[in-house]
């Protein structure tokens, strides 16, 4: 997932207009990523 979210990011800075819309995007890519790691970290657990 990490590696998605880093070739959106950078195919976003590089090829998209920049305005509210994409940072809304990218900061629910980025919680979303967060949430799949602690979901693995909290699976291991058990």
């Amino acid at each position: 997932m990490d590696n998605v979210v880093r070739k959106y990011i950078r195919y976003t800075l590089n090829g998209k207009q920049f305005n509210p819309d994409v940072v809304v995007d990218l900061i629910r890519l980025r919680k979303a990523s967060i949430l799949e790691k602690l979901f693995k970290t909290n699976l291991l657990k058990f």
